[in-house]
Protein backbone atom coordinates (compact mmCIF):
# COMPACT_ATOMS: atom_id res chain seq x y z
CA UNK A 1 0.00 0.00 0.00
CA UNK A 2 2.93 2.34 0.55
CA UNK A 3 3.66 2.30 -3.16
CA UNK A 4 0.32 3.41 -4.58
CA UNK A 5 0.75 6.03 -7.31
CA UNK A 6 1.11 9.60 -5.98
CA UNK A 7 0.67 8.53 -2.36
CA UNK A 8 4.24 9.31 -1.29
CA UNK A 9 4.32 13.00 -2.23
CA UNK A 10 5.37 15.07 0.82
CA UNK A 11 2.76 17.70 0.04
CA UNK A 12 -0.02 15.14 0.45
CA UNK A 13 0.96 14.73 4.09
CA UNK A 14 1.04 18.49 4.53
CA UNK A 15 -2.56 18.77 3.26
CA UNK A 16 -3.54 15.85 5.50
CA UNK A 17 -2.06 17.52 8.58
CA UNK A 18 -3.05 21.11 7.82
CA UNK A 19 -6.60 20.52 6.59
CA UNK A 20 -7.89 17.10 7.61
CA UNK A 21 -6.55 16.13 11.05
CA UNK A 22 -6.03 17.70 14.47
CA UNK A 23 -3.73 17.75 17.48
CA UNK A 24 -6.47 16.76 19.94
CA UNK A 25 -9.30 15.21 17.95
CA UNK A 26 -9.11 11.70 16.59
CA UNK A 27 -11.54 9.67 14.55
CA UNK A 28 -11.92 6.90 12.02
CA UNK A 29 -9.56 6.58 9.07
CA UNK A 30 -12.47 6.49 6.63
CA UNK A 31 -13.66 9.88 7.84
CA UNK A 32 -10.17 11.35 7.37
CA UNK A 33 -9.96 9.83 3.88
CA UNK A 34 -13.28 11.48 3.04
CA UNK A 35 -11.99 14.88 4.19
CA UNK A 36 -8.72 14.45 2.29
CA UNK A 37 -10.65 13.44 -0.85
CA UNK A 38 -11.84 17.04 -1.06
CA UNK A 39 -8.26 17.97 -1.96
CA UNK A 40 -6.81 14.81 -3.59
CA UNK A 41 -8.20 12.02 -5.78
CA UNK A 42 -9.98 9.52 -3.52
CA UNK A 43 -7.58 6.64 -4.25
CA UNK A 44 -4.57 8.84 -3.47
CA UNK A 45 -6.29 10.12 -0.32
CA UNK A 46 -6.89 6.57 0.88
CA UNK A 47 -3.27 5.48 0.52
CA UNK A 48 -1.91 8.77 1.85
CA UNK A 49 -3.85 8.23 5.07
CA UNK A 50 -2.75 4.59 5.27
CA UNK A 51 0.92 5.52 4.93
CA UNK A 52 0.69 8.44 7.36
CA UNK A 53 0.69 6.20 10.46
CA UNK A 54 3.41 3.82 11.65
CA UNK A 55 1.47 0.76 10.50
CA UNK A 56 3.26 -1.31 7.84
CA UNK A 57 6.39 0.82 8.16
CA UNK A 58 4.54 4.05 7.38
CA UNK A 59 5.83 7.55 8.00
CA UNK A 60 4.29 8.09 11.44
CA UNK A 61 2.81 11.57 10.97
CA UNK A 62 -0.44 10.38 12.60
CA UNK A 63 -1.27 8.05 15.45
CA UNK A 64 -3.56 5.08 14.84
CA UNK A 65 -6.39 7.26 16.21
CA UNK A 66 -5.78 9.77 13.40
CA UNK A 67 -4.34 12.49 15.65
CA UNK A 68 -1.01 14.20 15.02
CA UNK A 69 2.02 12.35 16.28
CA UNK A 70 5.04 14.38 17.29
CA UNK A 71 6.14 14.32 13.64
CA UNK A 72 2.75 15.71 12.67
CA UNK A 73 3.31 18.55 15.14
CA UNK A 74 6.64 19.34 13.44
CA UNK A 75 5.05 19.54 9.99
CA UNK A 76 2.16 21.65 11.31
CA UNK A 77 4.54 24.07 13.04
CA UNK A 78 6.60 24.40 9.87
CA UNK A 79 3.54 25.05 7.71
CA UNK A 80 2.29 27.66 10.18
CA UNK A 81 5.66 29.38 10.24
CA UNK A 82 5.59 29.55 6.44
CA UNK A 83 2.01 30.81 6.32
CA UNK A 84 0.83 27.84 4.30
CA UNK A 85 -2.89 27.67 4.98
CA UNK A 86 -4.57 27.44 1.58
CA UNK A 87 -6.70 24.54 0.41
CA UNK A 88 -4.88 24.18 -2.92
CA UNK A 89 -2.65 21.07 -3.04
CA UNK A 90 -0.40 22.85 -5.54
CA UNK A 91 0.72 25.19 -2.75
CA UNK A 92 1.82 22.21 -0.66
CA UNK A 93 3.47 20.27 -3.47
CA UNK A 94 5.90 23.13 -4.08
CA UNK A 95 8.27 22.58 -1.17
CA UNK A 96 10.26 25.38 0.40
CA UNK A 97 13.83 24.82 1.56
CA UNK A 98 12.58 24.33 5.12
CA UNK A 99 10.01 21.72 4.09
CA UNK A 100 12.59 19.88 2.02
CA UNK A 101 14.90 19.61 5.02
CA UNK A 102 12.18 18.35 7.35
CA UNK A 103 10.64 15.88 4.94
CA UNK A 104 14.05 14.65 3.81
CA UNK A 105 14.73 13.52 7.38
CA UNK A 106 11.48 11.54 7.58
CA UNK A 107 12.02 10.03 4.13
CA UNK A 108 15.51 8.97 5.18
CA UNK A 109 14.07 7.22 8.23
CA UNK A 110 11.32 5.48 6.23
CA UNK A 111 12.48 5.21 2.62
CA UNK A 112 16.21 5.66 3.10
CA UNK A 113 17.23 2.18 1.96
CA UNK A 114 15.44 2.56 -1.37
CA UNK A 115 16.84 6.08 -1.76
CA UNK A 116 20.36 4.78 -1.20
CA UNK A 117 20.10 1.87 -3.64
CA UNK A 118 18.47 4.01 -6.29
CA UNK A 119 21.13 6.71 -5.95
CA UNK A 120 23.79 4.03 -6.43
CA UNK A 121 22.13 3.07 -9.72
CA UNK A 122 22.15 6.68 -10.85
CA UNK A 123 25.78 7.08 -9.90
CA UNK A 124 26.82 4.07 -12.00
CA UNK A 125 24.51 4.69 -14.98
CA UNK A 126 24.03 8.47 -15.06
CA UNK A 127 20.34 8.13 -15.88
CA UNK A 128 17.84 5.30 -15.35
CA UNK A 129 14.81 4.67 -17.54
CA UNK A 130 11.47 3.42 -16.34
CA UNK A 131 12.05 0.28 -18.41
CA UNK A 132 15.36 -0.38 -16.66
CA UNK A 133 13.76 0.00 -13.25
CA UNK A 134 10.89 -2.19 -14.36
CA UNK A 135 13.39 -4.99 -14.96
CA UNK A 136 15.41 -4.42 -11.77
CA UNK A 137 13.05 -3.10 -9.09
CA UNK A 138 12.32 -6.46 -7.48
CA UNK A 139 16.03 -7.33 -7.37
CA UNK A 140 16.68 -3.94 -5.76
CA UNK A 141 14.10 -4.54 -3.02
CA UNK A 142 15.38 -8.04 -2.32
CA UNK A 143 18.96 -6.75 -2.23
CA UNK A 144 17.89 -4.35 0.52
CA UNK A 145 16.32 -7.15 2.57
CA UNK A 146 19.38 -9.38 2.20
CA UNK A 147 21.83 -6.65 3.17
CA UNK A 148 19.84 -5.88 6.31
CA UNK A 149 19.83 -9.57 7.20
CA UNK A 150 23.59 -9.68 6.65
CA UNK A 151 24.60 -6.75 8.89
CA UNK A 152 21.90 -6.97 11.59
CA UNK A 153 23.57 -8.43 14.70
CA UNK A 154 20.42 -9.43 16.59
CA UNK A 155 19.22 -12.93 15.69
CA UNK A 156 15.56 -12.15 16.39
CA UNK A 157 15.72 -9.06 14.21
CA UNK A 158 17.23 -11.09 11.36
CA UNK A 159 14.35 -13.55 11.65
CA UNK A 160 11.88 -10.68 11.53
CA UNK A 161 13.44 -9.30 8.35
CA UNK A 162 13.42 -12.77 6.75
CA UNK A 163 9.76 -13.05 7.66
CA UNK A 164 9.08 -9.71 5.97
CA UNK A 165 10.83 -10.93 2.82
CA UNK A 166 8.84 -14.17 2.86
CA UNK A 167 5.61 -12.20 3.27
CA UNK A 168 6.55 -10.09 0.28
CA UNK A 169 6.98 -13.26 -1.78
CA UNK A 170 3.61 -14.57 -0.61
CA UNK A 171 1.88 -11.45 -1.88
CA UNK A 172 3.13 -12.09 -5.42
CA UNK A 173 0.61 -13.95 -7.52
CA UNK A 174 2.69 -15.83 -10.07
CA UNK A 175 4.65 -19.01 -9.41
CA UNK A 176 7.96 -17.33 -10.27
CA UNK A 177 7.47 -14.95 -7.33
CA UNK A 178 7.79 -11.89 -9.56
CA UNK A 179 5.84 -8.66 -9.46
CA UNK A 180 3.17 -8.36 -12.14
CA UNK A 181 3.60 -5.53 -14.65
CA UNK A 182 0.52 -3.80 -13.22
CA UNK A 183 2.06 -3.86 -9.75
CA UNK A 184 5.52 -2.67 -10.81
CA UNK A 185 4.29 0.81 -11.76
CA UNK A 186 3.20 1.30 -8.15
CA UNK A 187 6.63 0.21 -6.93
CA UNK A 188 8.43 2.84 -9.02
CA UNK A 189 6.52 6.00 -9.87
CA UNK A 190 5.49 7.05 -6.33
CA UNK A 191 9.13 7.04 -5.19
CA UNK A 192 10.20 8.99 -8.28
CA UNK A 193 7.49 11.60 -7.74
CA UNK A 194 8.50 12.06 -4.09
CA UNK A 195 12.18 12.46 -5.03
CA UNK A 196 11.18 14.98 -7.68
CA UNK A 197 9.18 16.99 -5.13
CA UNK A 198 12.21 16.97 -2.83
CA UNK A 199 14.22 18.35 -5.77
CA UNK A 200 16.61 15.45 -5.80
CA UNK A 201 15.48 13.94 -9.09
CA UNK A 202 14.56 15.17 -12.56
CA UNK A 203 11.87 13.25 -14.44
CA UNK A 204 12.19 13.55 -18.21
CA UNK A 205 10.12 12.01 -21.01
CA UNK A 206 11.78 10.66 -24.14
CA UNK A 207 9.94 8.72 -26.77
CA UNK A 208 7.02 8.21 -24.41
CA UNK A 209 9.20 6.73 -21.65
CA UNK A 210 10.17 8.29 -18.35
CA UNK A 211 13.88 8.90 -17.79
CA UNK A 212 15.16 9.60 -14.28
CA UNK A 213 18.26 11.74 -13.76
CA UNK A 214 19.82 13.32 -10.67
CA UNK A 215 19.16 17.03 -10.41
CA UNK A 216 22.27 19.16 -10.89
CA UNK A 217 22.46 22.52 -9.16
CA UNK A 218 25.60 24.63 -9.66
CA UNK A 219 27.47 21.52 -10.73
CA UNK A 220 26.40 19.59 -7.63
CA UNK A 221 24.23 16.46 -7.66
CA UNK A 222 22.57 15.86 -4.26
CA UNK A 223 21.57 12.23 -4.90
CA UNK A 224 25.08 11.29 -5.94
CA UNK A 225 26.53 13.12 -2.95
CA UNK A 226 24.14 11.17 -0.73
CA UNK A 227 25.38 7.71 -1.70
CA UNK A 228 28.99 8.90 -1.64
CA UNK A 229 28.52 10.22 1.87
CA UNK A 230 26.98 7.12 3.48
CA UNK A 231 28.51 4.44 1.16
CA UNK A 232 26.63 1.45 2.64
CA UNK A 233 23.19 0.66 4.05
CA UNK A 234 24.82 -0.19 7.35
CA UNK A 235 26.39 3.26 7.52
CA UNK A 236 23.04 4.83 6.67
CA UNK A 237 21.35 2.94 9.51
CA UNK A 238 24.08 4.02 11.92
CA UNK A 239 23.61 7.64 10.84
CA UNK A 240 19.88 7.44 11.51
CA UNK A 241 20.15 5.50 14.77
CA UNK A 242 22.73 7.93 16.19
CA UNK A 243 20.68 11.01 15.20
CA UNK A 244 23.16 12.34 12.65
CA UNK A 245 20.51 12.94 10.00
CA UNK A 246 20.75 16.71 9.81
CA UNK A 247 24.50 16.64 9.18
CA UNK A 248 23.87 14.16 6.35
CA UNK A 249 21.08 16.36 4.96
CA UNK A 250 23.34 19.41 5.02
CA UNK A 251 26.01 17.55 3.06
CA UNK A 252 23.52 15.99 0.64
CA UNK A 253 21.83 19.32 -0.17
CA UNK A 254 25.19 21.12 -0.34
CA UNK A 255 24.24 23.57 2.38
CA UNK A 256 27.03 25.72 3.74
CA UNK A 257 26.58 24.57 7.32
CA UNK A 258 28.64 24.45 10.50
CA UNK A 259 28.25 22.38 13.63
CA UNK A 260 26.37 23.87 16.57
CA UNK A 261 28.50 25.63 19.16
CA UNK A 262 27.04 26.36 22.59
CA UNK A 263 29.20 29.43 23.03
CA UNK A 264 28.40 30.92 19.61
CA UNK A 265 24.88 29.84 18.76
CA UNK A 266 22.94 29.46 22.03
CA UNK A 267 20.97 32.71 21.60
CA UNK A 268 19.88 31.77 18.09
CA UNK A 269 18.79 28.33 19.22
CA UNK A 270 16.81 29.80 22.09
CA UNK A 271 14.88 32.13 19.76
CA UNK A 272 14.00 29.27 17.43
CA UNK A 273 13.10 27.04 20.36
CA UNK A 274 10.59 29.56 21.70
CA UNK A 275 8.97 29.88 18.26
CA UNK A 276 8.66 26.13 18.02
CA UNK A 277 7.36 25.79 21.54
CA UNK A 278 4.53 28.26 20.92
CA UNK A 279 3.47 26.32 17.84
CA UNK A 280 3.82 22.81 19.24
CA UNK A 281 2.77 23.03 22.89
CA UNK A 282 -0.63 21.83 24.05
CA UNK A 283 -2.57 25.07 24.74
CA UNK A 284 -4.14 24.10 28.06
CA UNK A 285 -1.18 22.36 29.73
CA UNK A 286 1.81 23.86 27.94
CA UNK A 287 3.29 20.40 27.36
CA UNK A 288 5.27 19.87 24.14
CA UNK A 289 6.89 16.74 22.70
CA UNK A 290 10.67 16.93 23.07
CA UNK A 291 11.39 15.12 19.75
CA UNK A 292 9.06 17.54 17.92
CA UNK A 293 10.83 20.56 19.38
CA UNK A 294 14.21 19.06 18.57
CA UNK A 295 13.32 18.46 14.90
CA UNK A 296 11.67 21.87 14.46
CA UNK A 297 14.71 23.61 15.94
CA UNK A 298 17.14 21.53 13.88
CA UNK A 299 15.27 22.12 10.61
CA UNK A 300 14.93 25.87 11.16
CA UNK A 301 18.52 26.32 12.35
CA UNK A 302 19.85 24.48 9.31
CA UNK A 303 17.56 26.32 6.91
CA UNK A 304 17.83 29.84 8.33
CA UNK A 305 21.24 29.91 9.99
CA UNK A 306 23.27 27.16 8.32
CA UNK A 307 23.87 25.48 11.68
CA UNK A 308 23.62 21.73 12.24
CA UNK A 309 21.87 20.98 15.55
CA UNK A 310 21.56 17.29 16.33
CA UNK A 311 19.36 15.83 19.07
CA UNK A 312 22.32 15.51 21.45
CA UNK A 313 23.02 19.24 21.11
CA UNK A 314 19.37 20.03 21.77
CA UNK A 315 19.14 17.78 24.84
CA UNK A 316 22.30 19.24 26.33
CA UNK A 317 21.00 22.77 25.72
CA UNK A 318 17.76 22.02 27.59
CA UNK A 319 19.64 20.32 30.43
CA UNK A 320 21.96 23.30 30.84
CA UNK A 321 19.00 25.70 30.88
CA UNK A 322 17.34 23.58 33.55
CA UNK A 323 20.47 23.57 35.71
CA UNK A 324 21.02 27.32 35.45
CA UNK A 325 17.30 28.22 35.68
CA UNK A 326 15.45 25.27 37.27
CA UNK A 327 11.99 26.80 36.89
CA UNK A 328 12.46 27.43 33.16
CA UNK A 329 12.42 23.78 32.06
CA UNK A 330 10.09 21.12 33.45
CA UNK A 331 10.45 17.59 32.12
CA UNK A 332 7.65 15.02 32.02
CA UNK A 333 7.80 11.30 31.31
CA UNK A 334 5.73 9.07 29.04
CA UNK A 335 3.99 5.82 29.96
CA UNK A 336 7.31 3.97 29.96
CA UNK A 337 8.89 6.40 32.38
CA UNK A 338 11.14 8.00 29.74
CA UNK A 339 11.58 11.75 29.28
CA UNK A 340 9.27 12.71 26.42
CA UNK A 341 7.67 16.09 27.16
CA UNK A 342 8.69 19.50 28.38
CA UNK A 343 7.10 22.70 29.67
CA UNK A 344 9.14 25.84 29.09
CA UNK A 345 9.03 29.07 31.02
CA UNK A 346 11.82 30.97 29.37
CA UNK A 347 11.51 34.72 29.08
Amino acid sequence: MKTHTDALRPGNFSVLIAKCTYRDRGGYADAVVKRLSEYLPSSVAKYTVMTATTKNRGFGFLTQRMMWSWKGHVINAILKSLGKESGDPQDYWQLSKLERIAYFKYYLETEGAFLFKFSEKLKSLGTVSYFQLQQKIQDLFEEIYLEYIDFTPDFRERLRIKSMLNETHKQMKDKAKKYSLGTIAHKIRPHMQALSDLRLLEIQTRGGEEIYAPITENGFQPLIAFCERVRTLKELEETISTDKCFALIAQTLNLDAQAFSRSQHADKLLRVLLRGYEAIREPSTGIADIPALADFVAARMLCDEGIVVESKDFSEFLDERRISLPSSVQYHVDGRGELAYVILNIG
